[in-house]
């Protein structure tokens, strides 16, 4: 990946962010949307794609305000491909969708992720993303999530 320092923080090439959004757009396919907010917390339904153990993102409801709910997102981030999480939720908020935050803190728990480094990596990422109204909802949703799973 080329990067250029400006200023502290390294800035993405053009041609990089359109290969990572073609990979996103080749990894979703035309997969269905269904019922479901994962900041509200609200049932998702199971579906094939839902259940599916391919490697990739899919989209597994809708948020009330039409937004497109996805997992899958921590394993293309802790890949060998390393895809940077900024980068792919840029990606996300173009195409209107939303990350599920607990399917994303199981699998980076699964992963060796401690609840504080979790909390710190989304809180970081999604601020600079979506702003930080959406990262409070997200972290206060999480928090109160953490607390009622057994540990």
């Amino acid at each position: 990946m080329n990067l250029e320092v400006a200023g502290s923080r390294p800035v993405r090439h053009p041609k990089t962010f359109a290969r990572v959004a073609q990979l996103v757009e080749h990894l979703l396919g035309k997969q269905e949307a269904i019922g479901s907010n994962p900041i509200a917390g609200s049932t998702r339904k199971e579906t094939p794609h839902a259940k599916s153990k391919k490697p990739g993102l899919t989209i597994v409801g809708e948020t009330t305000d039409g937004k497109k709910v996805v997992q899958g997102l921590f394993p293309l981030m802790s890949s060998v491909l390393g895809t940077p999480l900024d980068l792919l939720l840029s990606i996300l908020k173009q195409q209107d969708m939303v990350v599920d935050w607990v399917e994303f803190y199981e699998s980076s728990k699964k992963h060796g992720w401690t609840d504080k480094t979790v909390l710190l990596r989304i809180s970081t990422e999604v601020s600079e993303v979506y702003g930080p109204k959406y990262r409070d909802v997200v972290i206060s949703k999480l928090k109160e999530y953490i607390e009622l799973t057994p540990q």
